[in-house]
């Protein structure tokens, strides 16, 4: 067993991991980039279970990790509790891979509910940290039929990014 299994394995032990991730989703694809590992988490509610490789059912995430990042991630939950700055590293980590996985639902790529639904085709979404200032902001964008993956737009006064003109 690699060391970022291990890693993942003690993190489903955690009553506290276990919990904090409810909800979330109930499958998950895991690569870690930096080895080429890969790895299905099947979050089942009361508990989570670690499977090497993908599975072939489409998972609500993917989310490409480094093992730096499983260490941190096992590290935050080694009191079994989550203050607020780690719960807040544990967010702005997930917000793009969220953002992507709604973005593919069926109801945010069927042409007519979104006319009827008015779904705007452009929007900004903002990270707050704990003292309330905006310390990421995503920009979503719908062109030519898809939406363009999330962007980070702006990260304490960065540049802006550009995107294509052409609207359908």
């Amino acid at each position: 067993m690699s060391a970022n299994q291990q890693h993942l394995q003690d993190l489903a032990q955690k009553k506290s991991a276990v919990e904090w991730f409810k909800g979330l989703f109930t499958q998950a694809h895991l690569e870690i980039t930096d080895t080429g590992e890969k790895f299905t988490i099947l979050h089942h509610g009361d508990r989570v279970e670690i499977v090497p490789g993908f599975h072939a059912e489409k998972p609500n995430f993917v989310i490409p990790l480094e093992s730096e990042n499983i260490s941190r991630l096992t590290a935050a939950f080694s009191d079994n509790a989550i203050d607020a700055q780690e719960q807040y590293r544990i967010v702005k980590f997930m917000l793009k891979p969220c953002l992507r996985a709604a973005l593919e639902m069926p109801i945010l790529n069927n042409k007519t509910l979104l006319k009827i639904v008015q779904v705007d085709k452009h929007w900004q979404e903002a990270l707050l940290d704990s003292q309330g200032n905006e310390d990421e902001q995503v920009t979503v964008i719908h062109v030519n039929k898809q939406w363009l993956d999330p962007r980070l737009s702006w990260k304490a006064g960065a540049s802006i990014i550009a995107y294509p003109t052409a609207v359908d």
